[in-house]
């Protein structure tokens, strides 16, 4: 970039000699749109940037839930409930469960 001239431009419009490079730099061969470079310049650099960050990065499995109670889930909730005997405000202390709720639906 001695004379403003990319390697891109260089590389595109090759001089067969000093007496052609001459010639193509003054006829604007070699003249970028400094946004352009700017624009490709940083697209290049956010890739190389991507692929090293994903090449550091673990594969994992998620879960999804079905949303459905298991029978395990159901076990446990009864025997909350039957420690409680039932009683709505200890239930609702014990499962951070809004009282109102509970008493609206029990």
């Amino acid at each position: 970039a001695e004379c403003g001239v990319s390697r891109t431009a260089l590389d595109k419009y090759k001089p067969v000699d000093g007496k052609d490079f001459a010639r193509k730099l003054l006829l604007g061969f070699y003249t970028e749109n400094a946004d352009d470079a700017a624009k490709a310049n940083l697209r290049t650099r956010l890739q190389e940037q991507i692929l090293r960050q994903a090449s550091s990065l673990r594969r994992t499995h998620t879960k999804e839930a079905s949303g459905a109670a298991t029978q395990k889930d159901i076990e446990r909730i009864a025997k909350l409930y039957r420690d409680s005997r039932g009683n709505l405000d200890q239930l609702a202390r014990v499962c951070g469960a809004s009282i109102s709720l509970l008493r609206r639906r029990p």
